[in-house]
């Protein structure tokens, strides 16, 4: 059968991607060894164009998504060469990761040894070395006491395991067996994945393919651009504080900034506290998608998701802030700050479109820790 690029082809692919996305996660949560893969399911599974864009997403956690292209697109930079059943492994915050907990794999589809997309999944690993066990905790103040920090380096070189990576990160971590097991598990999430996108296009063929990925952003583009032309324009401000960075007693200030014009959106942070002692800073890729995840959930939680839901939102902070630390800030309790971002951007939407914003909460995910014998 003869496809051609058409808006039916389009649907058909999105879901098709749609459904490799959710496939690698259900089939890491029922791979996985530890309670965290899977019960909580802190995991996501996303697949990318071969710039690092989003083209689908798993339904699982989704603000862990938004780490994917952006740690895609630093690893395009780093790693000089791709090849099939390679899987590189990445967990630092400044290449684009959360804290160091959330472990990312990524791996090339190549069709005629060119790359031509790339799937992704990140989990929430049950240890990864640093001061405390499970890495989270307050009171850190460098990035260096919350655990091993990995850069891009190939877990599996043309499907062939690393011993020596994995030893790497077996003599630093207190827990070897089970997150051994769990990053073995995102490796085969990740071998699934390719499989599978290989399949789809080896169906429908490469033209194809591309053509309506391209057709698909453009119109989530327009989707986003016609919602926010519907809203008046205008600049709304919010003001949200945690109560403190885990370090030192006073308040950490958050500004979300919005200004709206026409069918653009641009969101900064102008006027937050500068980063902090303790480890609530925010890494840039959680503060991005802490804003993108809440313009999605306003706009259509239905919608899909892909680089094109973004590009008429501009998101922006100078370097220093809680927003968007510099090395060597801790981020382990990033996701205080993050909810909070989130909090912030419905206050100030709720002056905009008010019957499309849920109700307010505390903005915060609380962590407790209990340890001792028996």
């Amino acid at each position: 059968m003869k496809y051609k690029a058409d808006a039916i082809t389009m649907q058909v692919i999105r879901y098709g991607l749609e459904a490799v996305a959710d496939d690698m996660g259900y089939n890491l949560m029922r791979m996985g060894r530890t309670t965290i893969v899977k019960e909580i399911m802190d995991i996501n599974c996303g697949v990318l164009d071969a710039d690092g864009g989003i083209l689908a997403q798993a339904h699982l956690c989704p603000l862990m998504i938004f780490s994917l292209p952006e740690t895609a697109v630093n690893m395009i930079k780093h790693v000089k060469e791709f090849n099939d059943g390679d899987v590189i492994i990445c967990n630092d915050p400044y290449l684009g990761g959360q804290h160091l907990l959330d472990v990312q794999l990524l791996s090339p589809v190549l069709i005629e040894n060119k790359v031509v997309a790339f799937v992704a999944n990140i989990a929430h690993q049950l240890d990864m070395g640093g001061a405390v066990p499970g890495g989270v905790a307050g009171g850190l103040t460098e990035i260096y006491q919350e655990g091993l920090r990995i850069p891009f380096v190939k877990l599996y070189q043309k499907g062939k395991e690393d011993p020596q990576i994995f030893d790497l990160i077996s003599n630093n971590i207190r827990i070897p067996k089970k997150t051994m097991e769990d990053i073995r598990a995102q490796a085969a999430t990740a071998k699934i994945g390719v499989e599978r996108i290989k399949a789809l296009i080896a169906k429908y063929g490469l033209d194809i393919f591309q053509k309506c990925t391209s057709m698909l952003s453009d119109y989530t583009e327009k989707k986003v651009r016609y919602f926010i032309a519907s809203v008046p324009d205008g600049d709304y401000t919010v003001i949200v504080y945690l109560y403190d960075d885990g370090c030192v007693d006073t308040p950490v200030k958050v500004q979300v900034n919005i200004h709206i014009k026409g069918d653009g959106m641009q969101v900064d942070f102008e006027g937050s506290s500068s980063q902090t002692k303790g480890n609530v800073n925010s890494p840039w890729s959680c503060t991005k998608g802490g804003v993108f995840y809440t313009m999605v959930g306003i706009i259509d939680p239905y919608m899909a998701l892909n680089s094109g839901t973004f590009r008429p939102i501009e998101v922006s902070s100078r370097e220093g802030l809680v927003t968007n630390p510099l090395l060597p800030a801790g981020v382990t309790a990033r996701s205080q700050t993050m909810t909070k971002i989130v909090e912030a951007m419905l206050r100030a939407m709720s002056k905009v479109v008010p019957k499309r914003i849920v109700a307010g909460s505390h903005g915060q995910a609380c962590t407790n820790n209990f340890t001792g014998i028996h």
